[in-house]
């Protein structure tokens, strides 16, 4: 077993390849249950359009650290953590718009933050003969433990990520581009960070922004729904990814629990 994360160092931003977010095969999108709102809807039914459902994976996500270089293997959890988190911060994100020359991986979530959602489309639509291939916007902190677990073991060519809950992509104001070159200049005068060469496929929207100083929802969020569906092992939900919500992360179903999430409940 790997040693907790919670042992080492913070590191802040992620390095990842095309192959690593859109690559290998994924679990079927979980049903979003009734009554979280439509937001949440959205995002399984956008989660679904085009694409042909492949079989599921139904394991944990420990398991699936061994099954790939595909953060997709765990969409089906991630939308219950997106759309608690939703119920907690309600219409924090804004789905960004199609746009004939910005395309997404597989593995993306194309939700944004306002401020940060703003400036990018503002950044892509006055560039309309450069093609933006997205490769990471939203993630989770299941996707984020796929990715620092797999950078932690050297593998799938990921040489940098974030401990989970230290990552801006968790806040909903960061991005990773195919060719970030094309994109430097444009993404700056619009408010984002790049973060340099040692992770040049980075982008952080800073302006307006809090610093990604709400990046522990998205731990809460997943304490909340694992209480919901283990209350014989229930989480203190405080936002912390300690070396218990570790625990009960590697043995969440990567597919999603029986119950997903539930607005103005426990």
């Amino acid at each position: 077993m790997p040693v907790p994360f919670t042992k080492y160092f913070r590191i802040a931003g992620i390095l990842v390849g095309t192959s690593v977010l859109g690559s290998c095969a994924s679990p079927k999108s979980a049903e979003v249950k009734p009554g979280i709102g439509s937001w949440a809807v959205e995002v399984a039914r956008q989660s679904r359009r085009g694409r042909a459902s492949p079989a599921p994976f139904n394991g944990t996500v420990a398991q699936a650290l061994l099954r790939g270089c595909s953060t997709r293997i765990v969409r089906g959890l991630s939308q219950q953590i997106i759309a608690e988190r939703n119920c907690l911060e309600p219409d924090t994100y804004v789905r960004v718009p199609s746009m004939p020359n910005m395309t997404f991986g597989d593995a993306v979530f194309p939700y944004l933050k306002r401020g940060a959602h703003d400036a990018l489309v503002a950044a892509v639509r006055r560039a309309p003969r450069k093609i933006m291939r997205v490769n990471s916007m939203l993630r989770t902190v299941a996707q984020q433990y796929l990715l620092y677990a797999w950078h932690r073991e050297a593998r799938c060519g990921i040489s940098l990520a974030a401990l989970p809950g230290q990552s801006n992509h968790e806040s909903g104001e960061a991005l990773d581009v195919s060719r970030p070159e094309r994109w430097r200049k444009r993404l700056q005068q619009q408010g984002f960070r790049w973060l340099g060469p040692r992770d040049r496929w980075h982008f952080e929207y800073v302006r307006g922004s809090r610093g990604g100083s709400d990046r522990h929802v998205d731990i809460e969020a997943f304490q909340r729904l694992y209480n919901r569906n283990r209350p014989e092992r229930s989480l203190a939900v405080d936002g912390d990814f300690g070396p218990a919500t570790e625990r009960a992360l590697r043995d969440a179903p990567a597919a999603g629990y029986p119950v997903g999430a539930v607005c103005g409940g426990r």
